[in-house]
């Protein structure tokens, strides 16, 4: 025999005998105790896993949220964001305030500011129940551009139409949200309505470059060339330039039918810009 087993007395007993010879326990009655409080161990320790992975899942989500919402405005524009998605974060999310902020406050300090949608500003200040808005809107059209489903890259291009034309209807000459409405049209391939909105948008804020060259882009989709040439022309005289704008004029896709079948006329408003990019 030679081994021995102890009771859980602290007992040691010879291996053959069964009982416990201090106690009277049977040796049996041990191990299904023993695997009994190791399932429970298990289960208690899923169960508060399982527990805090759902209290933190909405803060997560709701994070993931907030830096999509970041925006370039200024001091006070940033506080009506903050305030807008405090109120998302307890309305759709059951995030407490307290707890929103410092998500909101985090995600500011850890990242760089987003550009609204191809970078389309003005000075042009618009109404604030308008700006909420268009805010709304700029965060819906951030998070379709960041998908690569397909569905929900449609919900939330359609929401982001229905916030800048809720800042539109508000605000009739917010020049911004006809631009941004306009890029969404071209994100969902609608050119002839975003055509619309940009002239629009130039009406508004004629000096404006990024609004110029989004017009270009929709000319060139169109194969409205000459149009596209002359907008491109304007763009560049109102100041669409330095690296982005470098980078958009060599390799913008919109763009192709101008490089394709109008380069000489192309490259000839490139350089009457002092831009040498064309060969």
């Amino acid at each position: 025999m030679g081994s021995k087993w102890t009771c859980t007395c602290g007992e040691s007993n010879e291996n053959g005998i069964n009982i416990c010879n201090s106690c009277g326990q049977n040796k049996a009655v041990k191990k299904p105790i023993a695997i009994l409080a190791t399932v429970v161990s298990v289960v208690l320790v899923l169960g508060i896993a399982t527990l805090y992975y759902l209290i933190k899942q909405p803060e997560r989500q709701f994070e993931e949220i907030v830096k999509m919402q970041i925006d370039n405005g200024t001091v006070s524009y940033e506080q009506l964001i903050k305030n807008e998605v405090i109120k998302k974060a307890k309305t759709e999310h059951n995030i407490p305030d307290d707890k929103a902020k410092s998500i909101i406050e985090t995600a500011l300090n850890a990242l760089p500011p987003q550009q609204p949608i191809n970078g389309v500003k003005t000075t042009l200040k618009p109404n604030v129940e308008a700006e909420k808005h268009f805010y709304l809107g700029i965060t819906f059209a951030n998070a379709a551009k960041s998908t690569n489903t397909q569905k929900i890259k449609e919900e939330n291009l359609s929401n982001a139409y229905k916030e800048f034309t809720d800042a539109i209807n508000i605000d009739p000459n917010y020049a911004l949200a006809y631009a941004n409405r306009a890029s969404v049209l071209m994100l969902q391939k609608k050119f002839n309505k975003a055509e619309t909105d940009l002239i629009k948008a130039k009406e508004l804020a004629p000096n404006d470059p990024n609004i110029r060259y989004n017009l270009v882009c929709v000319y060139s989709l169109l194969n409205k060339t000459d149009m596209a040439l002359d907008e491109l022309d304007t763009a560049l005289k109102n100041g669409f330039k330095g690296e982005t704008a470098l980078t958009a004029l060599r390799t913008d896709s919109d763009l192709d039918n101008l490089r394709k079948f109008r380069k000489t006329e192309y490259k000839h408003v490139l350089e009457k810009n002092n831009i040498y990019i064309i060969k």
